[in-house]
């Protein structure tokens, strides 16, 4: 059962507003020369992703190891989890001996001079970022106005400048 039927569904119709691919943030060059998850199970890899009981983006990757079939092959290069993927990315940039961090396109778009970054390929692997408002709340056309806010086309411009994928339509009157 979803929490939200558990709660009684108390929101009402979400609006998708932009996506966002997980990759694989590598050294300049890509000197493991990883191409897909499965080169995740290199003999002494050292792995970086986010805890998946603290994080969506963590949570994501690691089923993507399961469905790979090789998830003990690749569970055991892992020697990072942090809470977030800021923190791996300080991580990265700190040169703590990662050799690749999985995290979203839209976390890495200063550091595409500093490094590399291989997309992962199943759909599966983006995490989509939308918006609902409670069926009961006291403010409904507030409500109703920041989403119109957030899905608007200058809201659009700002998404796509920090990296994410638009999918949002146009603004619900």
């Amino acid at each position: 059962m979803k929490a939200q039927d558990a709660m009684g569904s108390p929101f009402g119709p979400d609006l998708k507003v932009s996506s966002t691919r997980i990759v694989m943030l590598v050294a300049k060059g890509n000197p493991k020369g990883l191409k897909d998850l499965a080169g995740l199970t290199q003999p002494g890899l050292k792995i970086g992703t986010t805890d998946p009981r603290a994080s969506t983006l963590g949570a994501l990757s690691h089923d993507l190891f399961r469905e790979t079939g090789q998830y003990h092959a690749i569970n055991k290069n892992v020697v990072v989890m942090n809470d977030t993927a800021h923190t791996l990315i300080q991580s990265m940039e700190a040169g703590e001996k990662l050799d690749v961090a999985l995290v979203y396109e839209a976390n890495i778009q200063h550091l595409k001079q500093k490094f590399d970054y291989v997309p992962i390929k199943p759909a599966r692997a983006q995490a989509v970022q939308n918006i609902a408002a409670n069926k009961n709340t006291a403010y409904p056309q507030l409500a109703r106005r920041l989403m119109q806010h957030i899905t608007s086309d200058t809201s659009k411009r700002r998404f796509e400048q920090l990296g994410f994928q638009w999918v949002a339509g146009p603004p619900q009157p």
